[in-house]
Formats: structure tokens, C-alpha cells, sequence
């Protein structure tokens, strides 16, 4: 076995490190013949970097496990849809896979990008301007394609049916709350307040999603957590998308909204011309500044209700604490909400 497997992960609470052992050591002997683990450390749950001494090189992999599901999607993305659309060198550099024996989770081994992604760079304008050119690719070649189906199997629809779905599922939890505890407990405030902000859209829910299905662009495969922290630009000026687990179909209005909300208001103006510079005459007519707003407005308060169905069910089964917390920051996203783009 290449010298160091044998403690890989010893500190940590995870499970068939066997098979993630074996499998990392036959993509090591069989790639490059020998190594040596020399450095593990660990990003965040669930995700390690691994630094390997290869004798004359060095070699650094990115370990993440997730379950089956999420993997499977990744997978996808990678080694069937990305290469399917001419664009395999845009997604995540997976280099194999390791199913575990209980089948709860994968781990996908890839190839360590460095320190190129764009939220430690997102003032430098070149980079920033790959970025964009990039998303607006990957959405132009998806538009209409036959695989609009899988997209939509494995990773569900983030248009339409998100919105509907979160808002509906938001107040079914919330409402239930409010039935079986809220009226004894004084400090659950914030549960009657989230209620009646989800009614209100809930109430403009018709001319919102109109205004999608007309303006929001054709449907496509969509990145789904298209962060700067997912986007690398590296030094020779290619961009790639890395943490594809919500990819799914939908408008490419769901993306760019997502991306371009990251950035400071006297950005976005010029971020929304470069993607429509870099899609094709017949690509997405992006909407004026003002039916833009309602649109990254709806999609972003379908994350927010996305957001509240968890810890709000958590709050209904066994009145955790923390729950409560997180329900009264979803509730100042609301309140700080600002108007996505400046009017013209």
C-alpha cells in the first residue's frame, strides 16, 4: 500500500475507510506508480485535501463523500453531461470514485484546483469576466438538449416547481407549528412573522411566476449554487464550475441570479452585460432592470422558503433551540433583502 494510507482519516468519525484506502492507493500505483501521503487536511464535513509525494512531484487530491444521490449527480455532471454539451474541461476534475459497502455514500477523489476560486479574487475583472463567459456558455449549449430529462430526474427542476414547492411545503410546516405550539410559546414569534411574509408571496404568486415563464429564458442545465466559492479561474484563464450537488434543470434567470447577488449592487449592471454579450444572438433577451428585479426576487425568496422547511420541522417535532435561531436569521434575510440591480 503507498506509505501513509494506513492512517488516512485515523482522526476522523467516518466509516469503510477500507475501501476508500484501497481505492485511493490502486489510483495512485496505477497513475504514477508510487507515493506517499505526507499532509491530510480537513476543509470543511465531510471534504479532505490529501498532499502526496510522488519522488520527483508532488500531487494533491480532494476527497469529498456524499450520499449516494448527490454523488451519482456529480458523476453525471462530469463524465456524461458537461462532455455531452462539448464542455468536459468546465466541471469538476474527477478522477475516480469509491462506493463505500454499506452504499450510504460515495467518495469522488479529484484533482485539487489550488487557490484560484473567484470569492478570493472577485475584484479582479478578468477572472471575473471567464466566470461569466463560462456560465453563459454552459447555458447556451444546454438549451433544448435531449438530456433535459436527466437533468430533470436526477437533479428535479429549480424553476417553476422550486418556487411552488418551497412556498407551499414553507407554510404547510410553519402553519403546523402555529397550530400544535406557537400560541404557548411567546419566544416563537418569529414563526407567525415568517408565516405572514410566505402568505404575501404566496399572494403575488400568479403574476411572479408569469413573469418567469416568460422572461426567465428557456430552460437549460443550471450549476443550482453557482457561488463565487464554486467558480475557479485559473492562471491560464479557464474557468470551471466545482460542487455541481443541485444541479438541475430550470431557467438560466435561477443561476445568474444566484451568482450576481453575491456581488456588490454597483457590480451587477456590468455583470448582466457580460453575459449578454457572451450569449449568442439567439440566446436569452435578458429583461429590463425592472422585470430583472422581480425575477432574482422571486428566486431568491424560493431559497429563503427553502431555507425555513427544515428548521421549522425540526421546531415541530422536538422544539430544538437552535432551530428557532436559524428561523430568526432567515427572517433578517428578508428584512435586508435590497433590490438586485439599480434602476435605469
Amino acid at each position: 500500500m503507498v506509505e501513509g494510507l494506513d492512517v488516512l482519516l485515523a482522526d476522523e468519525d467516518q466509516t469503510d475507510i477500507f475501501e476508500l484506502r484501497n481505492g485511493i492507493n490502486e489510483l495512485i500505483k496505477n497513475r504514477y506508480g508510487r507515493g506517499r501521503l505526507i499532509i491530510q487536511e480537513k476543509i470543511k464535513q465531510r471534504v479532505f485535501r490529501l498532499h502526496f509525494d510522488l519522488g520527483n512531484d508532488a500531487l494533491i487530491l480532494i476527497l469529498k463523500c456524499m450520499e449516494g444521490r448527490i454523488a451519482r449527480r456529480n458523476e453525471l455532471v462530469a463524465r456524461r453531461w458537461l462532455p455531452a454539451g462539448g464542455v468536459a474541461e468546465a466541471g469538476p476534475p474527477l478522477l475516480t470514485t469509491i462506493g463505500t459497502q454499506s452504499g450510504e455514500s460515495v467518495w469522488h477523489i479529484y484533482r485539487d484546483l489550488g487557490s484560484w476560486s473567484l470569492a478570493e479574487d472577485m475584484d479582479n475583472p478578468r477572472r471575473v469576466t471567464a466566470a461569466v463567459r463560462l456560465i453563459a456558455e454552459i447555458h447556451e449549449r444546454f438549451k433544448g438538449h435531449p438530456y433535459m430529462a436527466e437533468f430533470r430526474l436526477y437533479g428535479g427542476d429549480l424553476g417553476i416547481p422550486f418556487i411552488e414547492s418551497n412556498l407551499s411545503d414553507a407554510i404547510i410546516t410553519l402553519e403546523m407549528i402555529t397550530k400544535d405550539h406557537a400560541a404557548n410559546e411567546s419566544d416563537w414569534s418569529v414563526v407567525a412573522r415568517l408565516l405572514e411574509r410566505v402568505y404575501t408571496i404566496k399572494d403575488e404568486l400568479p403574476l411572479r411566476l408569469k413573469m418567469m415563464k416568460d422572461l426567465a429564458g428557456q430552460e437549460t442545465l443550471l450549476h443550482g449554487d453557482l457561488w463565487p466559492s464554486n467558480v475557479f479561474v485559473l492562471p491560464d484563464g479557464q474557468a470551471r464550475l466545482i460542487d455541481w450537488d443541485h444541479a438541475a434543470a430550470g431557467p438560466p434567470a435561477y443561476d445568474l441570479s444566484t451568482f450576481i447577488l453575491r456581488f456588490p449592487q454597483s457590480q451587477r449592471s456590468e455583470l448582466i452585460d457580460l453575459y449578454q454579450e457572451a450569449t449568442s444572438s439567439s440566446g436569452w433577451e435578458i429583461p429590463e432592470h425592472e422585470e430583472l428585479n422581480q425575477i432574482f426576487e422571486t428566486c431568491e425568496y424560493a431559497r429563503y422558503a427553502c431555507r425555513i422547511i427544515w428548521p421549522a420541522i425540526a421546531l415541530w417535532e422536538s422544539r430544538a433551540t437552535w432551530a428557532i435561531d436559524e428561523l430568526e436569521e432567515i427572517e433578517r434575510w428578508f428584512q435586508t433583502w435590497e433590490t438586485a440591480l439599480p434602476s435605469l
